[in-house]
């Protein structure tokens, strides 16, 4: 309730550094967490990054984090003039305005909320994929934010129909295609920054139903928190001959080339590589990692 009153009230500058702040402090007490960012990283970059660099990046993750939540309360107030002033648009990025529907895809790096905001200001408000957070008064702001510029947000759980629904109606989809999602929930082991992880097959099937084009976008920030939003233009052709894995394949590694730009800017401290199959390097995984059983959960 505090955040919701005071953070709109602060200058931008107050905003990015309580968000470094709050981010410093959060990384020096979360040693479990501080341990599966340094593994993570320790997984994509393996020798050729130094210790006190994988700290460094997680660190400023936990201080990137910290903006985009904080900036979910920020953005509430004078939505269309904040986002115009410190949301840049790149022309990589404009397909999202002017050529719907699109299966948007991204991850958790930047500020993966405000795009859908943005979108909805360009006059193409989208319908988003969305956990529910923990904290019931901030994902009801967040879901007060979506619908502020007309965009809204469905349960992830039996999404499909909804999705469908929207693209028949001419209406962008975003899905975020970093999280866990199990062969039982619909998802596929697909390679992940070159390590093969659980990944939802969502794009590519809905690809494949009803061949409208994928487009991956972000939202980096800079160290004064002004955001850039851009992309990586649309695939595949329609007539393409590809199964749903491939598909999804495209659009991971857009995003695996946006995590290893702005690697400062991933959620490093989230369990990616949850689970292994038999047959996979399981040396090569985290120390969190454990043997995939159907029903794992």
């Amino acid at each position: 309730m505090l955040a919701y009153a005071l953070v709109p009230l602060l200058p931008r500058c107050a905003v990015v550094g309580l968000a470094r702040g709050l981010g410093a402090v959060g990384w020096t007490f979360s040693p479990a967490l501080q341990r599966v960012c340094e593994a993570n990283l320790k997984v994509v970059f393996g020798d050729t990054m130094s210790a006190r660099r994988r700290r460094e990046i997680g660190r400023s993750s936990f201080q990137y984090f910290a903006l985009t939540m904080l900036d979910v309360f920020w953005f509430m107030r004078a939505t269309r003039r904040r986002v115009a002033r410190y949301v840049r648009v790149d022309d990589s990025f404009l397909p999202m305005f002017e050529s719907p529907p699109l299966i948007g895809c991204t991850g958790h790096i930047g500020n993966w909320e405000i795009m859908s905001t943005l979108c909805g200001l360009h006059g193409a408000p989208v319908t988003a994929v969305a956990m529910p957070l923990k904290n019931a008064f901030a994902d009801r702001l967040l879901k007060r934010l979506r619908r502020t510029a007309g965009s809204v947000s469905v349960p992830r759980k039996g999404a499909v129909r909804s999705l469908i629904r929207s693209l028949k109606e001419g209406r962008s989809i975003a899905l975020v295609i970093d999280q866990n999602t199990l062969t039982s929930e619909g998802g596929a082991f697909l390679p992940f920054l070159d390590l093969p992880a659980p990944t939802t097959k969502s794009a590519g099937l809905l690809w494949q139903r009803t061949r409208i084009p994928l487009f991956v976008g972000f939202c980096s920030a800079d160290r004064h928190g002004v955001y850039t939003a851009w992309g990586s233009g649309v695939f595949p052709p329609p007539d393409a001959e590809l199964t749903p894995e491939e598909v999804t394949l495209m659009a991971v590694k857009h995003l695996e080339a946006a995590i290893r730009t702005y690697p400062e800017q991933w959620l490093w401290s989230y369990k990616r590589w949850r689970y292994y199959r038999e047959g996979d390097p399981a040396e090569r995984y985290p120390f969190y990692a454990k043997p995939y059983r159907k029903g794992a959960r």
